[in-house]
């Protein structure tokens, strides 16, 4: 989901999710995730009270990002709560003995911008 997201933000409105979850019905899925959590032990400070979880930008604060693994673009912030992760599927090998698939869908609608360099 924090690639999907990521795809929207730096094509700034470019791209749109389509929903093809019609398109496999006897497919067990489940929908994207609309928030997340990511971990990192080195941020594990109790006099601090962090214990190695982010679940939003905003959780990053006091945090050197130079010096750490975690990037802005993988967690959760007002931009990601507006889109449609929901339109995404996810596949357990559980639900129907295969294995894991994340699907995400892309139509493009307009012209986008060069990456930033």
């Amino acid at each position: 989901e924090a690639v999907v997201a990521e795809i929207l933000r730096q094509t700034s409105g470019s791209f749109e999710l389509l929903d093809v979850s019609s398109e496999l019905p006897g497919l067990k899925r489940r929908p994207g995730l609309k928030k997340w959590r990511i971990f990192d032990s080195r941020h594990i400070d109790e006099d601090e009270g962090r214990d190695g979880w982010f679940d939003r930008v905003g959780d990053l604060e006091g945090i050197k990002l130079g010096s750490s693994r975690i990037k802005k673009s993988m967690l959760c912030d007002e931009a990601s709560d507006a889109m449609p992760l929901e339109l995404t599927s996810r596949i357990f090998p559980h639900d129907d003995n295969t294995g894991g698939f994340y699907i995400a869908v892309f139509k493009k609608v307009s012209a986008f911008p060069a990456p930033k360099p």
